[in-house]
């Protein structure tokens, strides 16, 4: 396994879709948004500005540091 993160994300590629495209409808469909309390004692809800792609890679455990310097690496060797 040479890329290890671009495995990862092959394996999941369907649930991942289908979590980030759940994810859309709530948004565009519903207006819901994911929030939080955040670190305060605070009742009050913030949205949370986390953007979904890194909720999901995090989910499934998929480094997106280690995923983006694979690419680089995959660029790398197809140029002569």
């Amino acid at each position: 396994m040479k890329y290890q993160q671009h495995e990862k994300l092959n394996t999941v590629k369907d649930q991942s879709q289908a979590i980030g495209d759940f994810l859309e409808w709530l948004h565009s469909e519903k207006g819901i948004i994911l929030a939080s309390y955040g670190n305060s004692d605070s009742n009050l809800l913030t949205p949370d500005g986390t953007a979904k792609e890194r909720l999901i890679a995090e989910y499934f455990e998929i480094d997106l540091d280690a995923l983006e310097a694979e690419k680089r690496a995959m660029l790398a060797e197809a140029m002569p």
